[in-house]
Order: C-alpha cells, then sequence, then structure tokens
C-alpha cells in the first residue's frame, strides 16, 4: 500500500509538470492526456484497494478459493503487489497448499527485502507446512529486526510472542 501510494505520488508529480510544461494551445492536446493518464492511475488504484477488501473479507469468512481468486486479479494488474502477495500465501496456506504459499511470500521478499509482513507470514508458511521451526525462528527475528516504531503493535507483540513459544519449545526438529 506505502509503495502504490508512493507511485501514485510521483505519477501525479510528473502528469502535473507535464500538463503545465504543455499549457500552450498548441500542446494542449498532450497536456490533457497527461491528466487523463493520472486520472486513470487513480481509478486503478481504488479498483486494485476494493478487490484487495473484498478479497480480505473472502479470506476471513473462510472463502479461501474465492480470495485466492480477488488476489490473483490483483497480481495479474501488478505483479509485485506485497499485499496481494502475502494476502494469497495465507490463503494458500489455509488450503494447505503450502509450497504455492512460500513462493507467495518469497517473491514478496525479492520485491521488497524490508517488508517484515511476508517474514512473519513465511514464518507461518515454514513451520506449518514442514515443521520448520529453525527456518520460522529465523524468519521471525527477521521481521523484528524490520519493524519499525510505525509497525503496529499488537503485530509485534504477536510475533514476539510466537517467536517467544517457537524458541520455548524444545530442541528444534529441522536444521
Amino acid at each position: 500500500m506505502k509503495l502504490l501510494i508512493l507511485r501514485m505520488v510521483v505519477y501525479g508529480f510528473l502528469a502535473l509538470n507535464a500538463f503545465q510544461l504543455h499549457q500552450s494551445p498548441s500542446n494542449s492536446t498532450k497536456g490533457a492526456m497527461a491528466l487523463s493518464v493520472f486520472a486513470t492511475m487513480i481509478v486503478e488504484a481504488n479498483a486494485v484497494q476494493q478487490r484487495l477488501k473484498q478479497a480480505e473479507k473472502l479470506h476471513l469468512a473462510g472463502d479461501y478459493e474465492g480470495a485466492i481468486a480477488q488476489f490473483s486479479k490483483i497480481l495479474r494488474r501488478q505483479p509485485g503487489h506485497l499485499d496481494a502477495l502475502v494476502g494469497r500465501s495465507y490463503s494458500d496456506a489455509a488450503l494447505g497448499r503450502f509450497e504455492a504459499a512460500l513462493q507467495d511470500c518469497n517473491q514478496a521478499i525479492q520485491v521488497r527485502p524490508d517488508y517484515e509482513t511476508a517474514y512473519a507470514c513465511r514464518a507461518m508458511v515454514k513451520l506449518d507446512g514442514a515443521g520448520d521451526r529453525v527456518g520460522a525462528i529465523a524468519d521471525l527475528e527477521k521481521c523484528l529486526q524490520l519493524c519499525d516504531p510505525r509497525t503496529p503493535a499488537a503485530f509485534r507483540d504477536g510475533a514476539v510472542a510466537e517467536l517467544e513459544r517457537l524458541r520455548s519449545a524444545g530442541e528444534p526438529t529441522i536444521e
């Protein structure tokens, strides 16, 4: 979401500059086109946000297939959409499709290596899918390293609690 907003601001700035540069009567078409592009981007961003909300509602209602379909539609338009990648990963994991879930987590981390949510998701996938406590612990530690003061306390506290639970559970089963 933060990347999408930043991208919209940058494109908006570029569109506005293009519009201002082409204010002369002979270039008014170019300015109108730049403004049209900006308006289209805003409409598309709103559509993506609506689809994302719908996918999250479907996931929470237990309709994981429906959620995956919505997340996938977003990803066809924006392949690196972080929230859609992580959301689809959670839905795939809920259906026991851990390999697909792991691929989406890895892709999100590849797109943005400092995305703490992707590490938390991957920890869950590693633990639930392969029983990989060591991998889950490493991902939760990385997640907590990446948290900053803006990270919601509930997210950070949940990651800390899960990390402590995994560490106190005894010797690792997979190394």
